[in-house]
């Protein structure tokens, strides 16, 4: 699964990882 995300990354589209990145904001900052 490492390798699929980490290649899917280098391609320019992340499914999974644009998901972890607001969520680990808005858990950093919450409203």
């Amino acid at each position: 699964m490492n390798k699929v995300s980490l290649a899917e990354a280098g391609d320019g589209s992340p499914p999974f990882y644009e998901k972890i990145v607001p969520i680990e904001s808005e858990r950093k900052s919450p409203p």
